[in-house]
């Protein structure tokens, strides 16, 4: 029996050594990752604990030994785009270069490369607790924010004979954001991953502590949220359906903290700032924790969870706001007594009046848009399917001349084409027929007096058939009441969602 045992020690190694040989590979799947070459970088690793350092042969990495994560500086001497990045750091005898993963050092490894400047000398530190100091990073100086973890960002930025990485204090917007300005109002928050798919209160529930998901677009007033702008600059973000606010659970300082929806009071957990995006999204930041309204894996998935969580630029963190409706209103006016409209909203309409709705810069415009493709940006077709692909999510099949787009898009089955002047409504093309062209208008707003249309705010181009795109002239909201509206303008139909 002693002897067979024995016989099998030699097998019993071999399949210790695999393991081992196994568990020494790095087996983790890593994604793609931004390179720069704005090397060598001084910096340290996120953990004070050990990270394991590899060798990199024939496309394989093994385990070759550790940093001491504690008290090793580190030179990152070149980032890669299969997530890791070549380190030179202490040893024993001087110093090794190796591979690291690079999610050991940068907290978001697909950080946008651009460069900003912060506009103000700030001390940086070693780690996000902001405890030991690394340097100083002017004003002036051209960085690169790699992310951010509550308060607190990753930034890449110049020192003599290469670059530093390290924490400064405040939240520094990543991907080149600006404040965004929100009109207050009742908004669709529709998911940048996949614009059919929206923030939704789960299963409509009124109770605290409801969850905020994404969910298809359904039409649903626990999909519609109230965005207003408080006096501190902030935003609330308050669920029709319920009127409660969009809440940090917890007051949550982490990334993977909760959304939830949670009776308004006013906190800071249920402030939001607004930021648009280099390509014309929205990014919602915490005002408690500097965190992201953040896609759960970043998959457009009915059901999946909306949490915060460090920015890192991706479509999981960016939003389309799409203006809408609640019982034939755009916004909830506190106080409709003087509008003499019967709780039309006329007073805001108004005083946008003049004013363009639209950013003409955006794929609606460009590259989204068959007119501008065909070369004929600056005609009214051209801005007319602009506007109707950004308000409604519906790129339309056909838009050949104007006074053929009713008979066109009868067949669409994505939207209705309603004939007569009569059957005016928000949100929808108008079109005439009559001309050698015809025309289309954009119709913003219509507001009622006794069930009838009173007043019509409509956006359009090329009124006065030059073709070219006129600033302060063209695509700017306008007022006309119903009749001047209709005897004007003379519409022989609209195409609406359906």
């Amino acid at each position: 029996m002693i002897k067979k045992q024995m016989r099998q020690i030699p097998f019993i190694l071999a399949a210790c050594m695999l393991f081992i040989t196994c568990f020494m590979l790095n087996v983790l799947s890593v994604q793609a990752a931004t390179t720069t070459n704005r090397v060598p970088i001084t910096c340290y690793t996120i953990s004070t604990g050990r990270v394991n350092t590899y060798n990199l042969s024939n496309g394989r990495y093994t385990y070759t030994g550790y940093i001491n994560g504690a008290t090793d500086k580190c030179v990152i001497q070149q980032v890669r785009s299969d997530g890791y990045c070549k380190v030179k750091y202490p040893v024993s005898r001087g110093y090794r270069t190796a591979y690291v993963q690079s999610s050991k050092f940068f907290t978001n490894i697909n950080f946008s490369a651009s460069t900003k400047k912060i506009g103000k000398n700030k001390t940086v530190y070693r780690r996000s607790n902001l405890s030991q100091s690394l340097g100083t990073v002017y004003g002036n100086d051209n960085v690169i924010v790699v992310g951010t973890s509550g308060n607190k960002t990753q930034i890449i930025y110049p020192v003599s004979g290469g670059y530093k990485m390290g924490w400064v204090s405040g939240n520094y917007s990543v991907n080149n954001e600006t404040d965004a300005n929100i009109k207050d109002g009742y908004y669709r928050i529709e998911s940048a991953v996949n614009f059919n798919f929206v923030l939704d209160v789960y299963g409509g529930r009124t109770d605290d502590g409801a969850n905020i998901q994404i969910y298809e677009n359904h039409g649903a007033k626990n999909q519609i949220f109230l965005v207003r702008r408080q006096s501190d600059g902030y935003y609330t973000i308050t669920a029709v359906h319920s009127g409660k606010s969009l809440d940090v659970a917890g007051n949550g300082q982490v990334s993977g903290t909760n959304i939830m929806q949670y009776k308004s009071h006013g906190g800071d957990n249920q402030k939001w700032k607004i930021v648009q995006t280099s390509d014309g999204r929205c990014s919602f930041i915490s005002k408690c924790n500097g965190l992201y309204l953040d896609l759960e894996d970043g998959k457009a998935v009915g059901g999946i969870n909306i949490r915060c969580w460090s920015g890192n630029g991706s479509n999981a963190q960016k939003f389309r706001m799409q203006w809408t409706t609640v019982d034939g209103k755009y916004y909830e006016q506190p106080d409709s007594s003087n509008t003499g409209n019967s709780g039309s909203d006329n007073s805001y309409w108004d005083n946008i009046v003049g004013t363009i709705l639209a950013n003409i810069n955006s794929v609606y415009y460009t590259s989204g848009n068959i007119s501008a493709r065909a070369g004929y940006t600056g005609q009214c077709t051209w801005y007319a399917y602009g506007r109707f692909y950004d308000r409604n999510n519906i790129a339309l099949k056909s838009a050949p001349h104007a006074k053929y787009w009713l008979s066109q898009n009868e067949n669409d089955g994505r939207v209705r084409v309603l004939y007569g002047a009569d059957k005016i409504q928000p949100n929808c093309i108008a079109v005439r027929t009559s001309g050698t062209y015809g025309h289309v208008m954009y119709i913003e707003h219509v507001s009622y007096r006794s069930g009838q249309p009173e007043y019509v705010y409509y956006t359009e181009c090329n009124a006065d058939g030059n073709g070219r795109f006129d600033a302060g002239v063209d695509c700017i909201l306008k007022k006309k009441t119903y009749a001047r509206f209709v005897s004007e303008n003379r519409p022989a139909g609209y195409i609406i969602k359906r």
